[in-house]
């Protein structure tokens, strides 16, 4: 993992909100901010793999950056800031809110106990579909399914829908959303989970 490059795209959704803060508005800011947003992303979904744990390290990075993108949405919602079209436009693709699924299972066969959810404020992968062949076929044994409602008052990320939007309006194109997987990132948050089964 190249931890460097990964913190200076968090640097930048930090930096561009100090400058919103202001109210500075810069075109060139909001491409740096974007393009930092997409490699940041396109890192998470091709190097983060289905049933492997991540190091300590790798979690402290990654939750630096999405709590990050949480106050960078919260702040570009703020009339007070007068947001732009495009800042609006992004909100609109990075905001899910409704059903999402995840799957709890393990990378290798030997394991057979089912996996129980660790509610906390770490962000992980979700998917809007239900079921998901790709992800059942890397899982072996037993599998935990989630089912949960992330509210209107709370964020989960929109891969597809911020690739749309990031391939809608720069030259440089990103593949950041993987097959069927249909990718969400949110917590596992105890409150929004309604339903566990154990396929």
């Amino acid at each position: 993992m190249d931890y460097n490059t990964l913190q200076m795209y968090t640097i930048a959704v930090k930096a561009y909100m100090e400058q919103r803060k202001k109210l500075v508005v810069r075109d060139d800011f909001f491409e740096i901010l974007c393009e930092g947003i997409a490699g940041f992303l396109a890192y998470w979904t091709g190097n983060t793999y289905v049933g492997n744990k991540k190091t300590s390290a790798e979690t402290a990075i990654f939750q630096e950056f999405f709590r990050s993108l949480n106050s960078l949405v919260t702040l570009l919602k703020d009339e007070k800031i007068s947001p732009t079209k495009e800042e609006r436009e992004l909100v609109n693709s990075l905001v899910y809110n409704g059903k999402v699924y995840r799957y709890l299972g393990y990378s290798s066969p030997t394991k057979k106990k089912h996996i129980e959810p660790i509610f906390n404020d770490v962000y992980v992968s979700w998917s809007k579909n239900k079921k998901i062949c790709y992800i059942e076929s890397k899982l072996y044994g037993c599998m935990t399914r989630l089912h949960c409602t992330i509210p209107p008052n709370m964020v989960g990320f929109d891969l597809e829908g911020f690739q749309e939007f990031h391939n809608n309006h720069f030259e440089s194109k990103v593949w950041i959303a993987r097959g069927e997987e249909r990718e969400v990132v949110f917590p596992t948050i105890k409150e929004t989970i309604y339903r566990i089964e154990y396929l």
